[in-house]
């Protein structure tokens, strides 16, 4: 792997990582005024409990909201999968 290709590949991990801290922000705003559930926004599902984010659906992986941190906990490969996976945490 030359300098050119590690470049691009760590670009688009920084821009992953962006993308998924706006997401992660803007789903916790949002489950903020839901009730318990499963719920879409921006094509990515996630599962509300007392109010609060506790899980999202995106891009193939589950993912568990602790605090600053989101853990890997699954994968799918289509949306009713990713329902009911959420449903069952």
């Amino acid at each position: 792997m030359n300098e050119s290709e590690l470049r691009k590949i760590v670009k688009e991990e920084v821009e992953r990582v962006l993308r998924e801290g706006k997401i992660r922000d803007k789903l916790i705003e949002k489950a903020k005024t839901k009730a318990d559930g499963i719920y879409s926004a921006d094509g990515v599902i996630y599962r509300v409990k007392d109010n609060t984010l506790t899980h999202y659906a995106d891009r193939g992986t589950i993912l568990a909201v602790y605090g600053y941190f989101d853990t890997p906990v699954g994968s799918y490969k289509t949306g009713t999968e990713a329902r009911k996976m959420l449903k069952n945490v």
